[in-house]
Parts: structure tokens; C-alpha cells; sequence
């Protein structure tokens, strides 16, 4: 009886000891994301990592998986910003929709897979949006950014041009045009060029 029951008191404090070590371990790990909108810093996303770089005169939101090269998901042109307004130039659309994108791949449970980037309307205006595969429509929540007004009957083609992507710059395959709703699939996406 006495032998067991050292037996007991050994294995819970062998149990304990190891649960407050991964308890401590756990905690130690440093959190992977954004401190704040000015950030440049890769999220981890399933494996592919986003960040905002420098590309030539434009600042390009690019993907990356480990041990191989980045490839741009968005270019942001000086020219391409004329749609967001004159407060939000390449660098600082970069940076807001890198953020955002990592955001609503961390909901998507850190995949791309079903994951679209598309065009809607949200509190009358017309935005760019991710939607998840239980998602319908662009929302507060999905939203990467909104259109100037002027550019609200163009956002498919404001679509087309920020998804210069793919290793060659075509983004052929990955954008879909349903009535007017364009739809490109950020999973095929990165199926293709990784």
C-alpha cells in the first residue's frame, strides 16, 4: 500500500511538472503577426508567409514559402493608388492590405485554400474583399479596402490590375469574371506558383 502510493504521489508530480513546463513553454513562445499598422513583419499563414516590400518604385504585398523565392499577390503602382486617394500611397496601401490579408488568411484557419478575393458592396460602397468558403458577401470584417467612388464601376478591373501575379506577371487562371463580380481564388493562386 505504501509503495503504491509513493507510485501516485511520483506520477502526479511527473504530470504536473510536465504540464507546468508546456504551460511555461507555451507562454514563452513569442506571438507571429502584426504590433501595429505600420508593420512590414510576415505573418506565418499555413506556410506562406505575406509581407509588404519594395519593388522598383512600387511596393508590392508578396508571398513566400520556405526556401523559395517571393512572388508578388499585389502590386501597388503610384499610378494603381490614384484609386485609393491621395492619404493612402503605395508603401501605406501595402502595408494595410498586407495586414488585412494575413488577418483573413488567420480566420480562414491559416490556408488559402477556398479563400476568394473579390468585389461588393459594403455600407455603399464599393470595396475589395476576401470571403471564406461560408461567406457570400463582402462585410466590415472581409473587407481589404474601398474604391473612390470613381472607381466603383471599375473594380473588376481594378482587381485585374493589382493581381499582376504569378512568376511571370500573369495572373491568367487565377481571375474569374461571373456577371459582373470577379472572383480570383487565392488558393489556386498559390497552388500554381509555389
Amino acid at each position: 500500500m505504501k509503495l503504491k502510493l509513493k507510485y501516485q504521489a511520483l506520477t502526479t508530480s511527473l504530470f504536473l511538472c510536465s504540464h507546468l513546463f508546456f504551460v511555461m513553454e507555451a507562454q514563452a513562445r513569442p506571438t507571429v503577426g502584426f504590433e501595429n499598422n505600420s508593420s512590414t513583419q510576415p505573418t506565418v499563414t499555413g506556410g506562406t508567409t505575406f509581407s509588404c516590400i519594395p519593388q522598383g518604385n512600387n511596393y508590392a504585398t508578396v508571398g513566400q514559402k520556405a526556401g523559395r523565392e517571393p512572388v508578388p499577390l499585389i502590386v501597388w503602382t503610384p499610378k494603381g493608388s490614384n484609386h485609393f486617394g491621395e492619404k493612402y500611397p503605395p508603401q501605406t496601401r501595402c502595408q494595410i492590405v498586407t495586414q488585412k490579408l494575413n488577418a483573413a488568411i488567420s480566420a480562414n484557419g491559416g490556408t488559402m485554400k477556398n479563400l476568394l478575393l473579390t468585389n461588393g458592396m459594403v455600407s455603399n460602397q464599393t470595396v475589395i474583399c476576401t470571403l471564406r468558403q461560408q461567406e457570400t458577401a463582402c462585410n466590415p470584417n472581409n473587407t481589404l479596402f474601398t474604391l473612390k467612388p470613381e472607381n466603383a464601376s471599375r473594380s473588376g478591373e481594378v482587381i485585374s490590375q493589382l493581381m499582376q501575379i504569378g512568376r511571370y506577371g500573369s495572373s491568367a487562371g487565377f481571375i474569374q469574371e461571373t456577371s459582373g463580380q470577379v472572383y480570383v481564388d487565392l488558393g489556386d493562386w498559390e497552388n500554381k506558383v509555389f
